[in-house]
């Protein structure tokens, strides 16, 4: 085995563990309300404005926000859409992502893609609507920040609030214990997104990153 197929196996492995982790971590804030987790999701609830569960992007994909006049319905970002419109090549894959393994098949969807620029790989894409995203995501940033090497870089670890968009929480970095490429981690309202990066593709993977979160 040469050493490239043999760093991508034990990546494989050590993803694998790491979403074990992350699953146990995630059924234990479902079903335990400890303070630190009501705290961190009162704080992001406090940031941004209510919402109402999207559908999923086989349908037409609508978010329903209450105004002063009643309900107004808004189009919610369709990311295959997107990929298109960035020019992105969008294969359906088996590809390895942690939220596909710590989010469980029957209570949501996750979309995973490999994304192609010219030919070549940029990078992928997965991303799961649900009521529990924000306890995902903490689980998720839990679990990593006490995997992380010594070798980790480049991590951002943010709520973001942007001026007429929508608050969206922010974990990345670049860690070879982990994966070759570096991983964005993005909650947005009831949407998780995972988005790994190839070498040199910062720019185009950075690009849909900020499309999607409109």
């Amino acid at each position: 085995m040469d050493k490239k197929s043999l760093m991508t196996r034990n990546n494989r492995i050590i993803i694998g563990v790491l979403a074990a982790i992350i699953a146990i971590g995630a059924i234990d804030l479902l079903l335990i309300e400890k303070d630190w987790v009501v705290s961190e999701r009162k704080k992001i609830a406090e940031q941004e404005e209510p919402y109402v569960p999207v559908l999923t992007i086989d349908e037409p994909n609508q978010v329903i926000e209450p105004t002063e006049a009643g309900i107004r319905k808004r189009q919610e970002i369709n990311v295959l859409n997107v990929l298109q419109a960035l020019e992105f090549e969008a294969k359906e894959t088996d590809e390895l992502t942690l939220i596909k393994q710590i989010i469980p098949n029957d209570l949501a969807q996750v979309h995973v893609i490999t994304l192609l620029k010219d030919g070549d790989r940029a990078g992928s894409v997965a991303w799961s609507d649900s009521m529990e995203v924000k306890t995902y995501f903490l689980a998720l940033k839990e679990a990593l920040h006490t995997t992380f090497s010594p070798h980790m870089k480049d991590l951002v670890d943010e709520t973001q609030q942007r001026e007429g968009k929508p608050t969206r929480n922010m974990l990345t970095f670049k860690d070879p214990f982990i994966s070759e490429e570096r991983i964005v981690f993005v909650r947005i309202r009831e949407r998780i997104y995972e988005f790994h990066v190839a070498e040199g593709m910062d720019d185009e993977i950075f690009e849909l990153v900020e499309t999607v979160s409109e």
